[in-house]
């Protein structure tokens, strides 16, 4: 019986926190765009390694900004690197610069290594820059997106920062390893959009705030390039803003195997550079005890042919199902009413609905096992290469060039 109430309660207050969070994000004003007399002297940077199967798309889309005048600076991680003939494929404009990766550094990933070359290199050829937008190859930029990221800034001169997010929806049918994805990363938007953490997706910061924090030597340390932004921009007195119009919509499908393992990494990359992982580590403790707890009493009430228990706690298991697909809900119609992005996101029916309430307990056991798996990780394999985890810091162990022919089949 205590198992079946505090597995409701517990539901139930995740449901009136995404009630509160759905009407936070709708009262963030929206931010004003960069003025058109000040758009200038602004660099696109990213890393690629490998064919992501967006990567044409999301070069597209960024040589299609609304943005009077800019540059994109591609680090690709090899010559040999597959991505070279997308890249050239969607390369003619003379906005676009594409260089190879000079010197992978085996103090950091590889991401970070490109990032940190492509930004020293922009401010060796354009001293004069002023602002800075980092992306991924699976963001999908809107037309707006340089101009509202940069445009945060500039009427924000307390910001340092200014990022959007992601949201997880494959086009339907979803796969169920697409369902625990989506599922458990709104969980994850919640507190990085409330808490204003930055996306290494998109995100925008001032050139002069780059030189004066060192952050170009601290990316050659660093396990992802968001990782160590916030503590380092708060070291200036400047904070980051998490713009909800930015949350962009990733329509790619996963399998369970691939998430489990992508959440592995996302955990272990949390372990190393945030101090708050460990809350995350306690809260998914008492979730996973709690479903193991309330299964476990079902199971016995079973056996002991007990109807009354049974029936509580089947109706618990169920009401705390569905109360938790109501905020997965209720967080998705959030990202539809804010962002940009979100063109094309059909309402949930019911055989969504009754889908998404069937994964929720898998959900939530991929959940613990990614969890555990960050707590005692000692390597980590990405892209093709491992990296050795030492504490806080971690190591490349041997640079190779990516290997394989064609797209992959996701993108991180």
């Amino acid at each position: 019986m205590i198992a079946c109430f505090f597995i409701t309660i517990s539901a139930l207050i995740q449901l009136l926190l995404t009630v509160w969070y759905r009407n936070q994000m709708r009262q963030r004003p929206r931010p004003t765009l960069l003025p058109a007399e000040e758009q200038h002297s602004t660099w696109i940077v990213f890393g690629v390694r490998g064919a992501d199967p967006t990567l044409a798309d999301a070069v597209r889309s960024l040589l299609n900004q609304n943005f009077r005048e800019y540059k994109i600076c591609v680090v690709v991680d090899s010559q040999l690197d597959p991505a070279n003939s997308i890249l050239q494929s969607v390369a003619n404009e003379s906005r676009l610069l594409i260089r190879h990766l000079q010197n992978p550094l085996s103090t950091c990933t590889l991401k970070c290594s490109a990032i940190a070359e492509g930004v020293e290199r922009v401010l060796e050829v354009d001293p004069d820059v002023k602002y800075f937008v980092m992306v991924d190859a699976d963001s999908d930029p809107p037309p707006n997106m340089i101009a509202t990221l940069t445009g945060a800034l500039y009427s924000n001169p307390q910001a340092g920062l200014a990022s959007g997010n992601q949201w997880f929806e494959p086009k339907a049918p979803s796969s169920v390893g697409s369902m625990v994805r989506s599922m458990w990363y709104a969980g994850a938007l919640f507190f990085s959009m409330l808490f204003q953490n930055p996306w290494a997706g998109a995100y925008a910061m001032r050139a002069s705030d780059i030189r004066e924090t060192g952050l170009i030597s601290v990316w050659r340390k660093s396990a992802v390039d968001d990782g160590p932004l916030k503590q380092l921009l708060a070291k200036q007195n400047l904070s980051c803003l998490s713009l909800p119009s930015m949350v962009m919509v990733n329509r790619e499908s996963c399998t369970l195997g691939f998430v489990t393992r992508w959440m592995s990494r996302i955990l272990t990359w949390s372990r190393i550079h945030e101090p708050g992982f460990w809350l995350t580590a306690i809260q998914m403790t008492f979730a996973s005890s709690l479903i193991v707890a309330i299964f476990s009493t079902l199971g016995w009430a079973i056996w002991a042919g007990d109807v009354s228990m049974v029936l509580w706690t089947t109706l618990s298991i169920v009401a705390s199902g569905i109360m938790s697909v109501l905020a997965w809900t209720t967080i998705r119609r959030s990202v539809i009413e804010t962002s940009d992005s979100a063109i094309g996101l059909e309402p949930i029916g019911v055989p969504r609905f009754v889908g998404a309430l069937l994964v929720v307990a898998v959900a939530q056991a991929v959940y613990a096992i990614a969890c555990i798996r960050a707590i005692v990780a000692r390597k980590i394999t990405w892209r093709g290469v491992t990296y050795l985890i030492q504490g806080r810091s971690l190591r490349l162990d041997q640079y190779v060039p990516f290997e394989g022919e064609g797209e992959s089949k996701h993108s991180i």
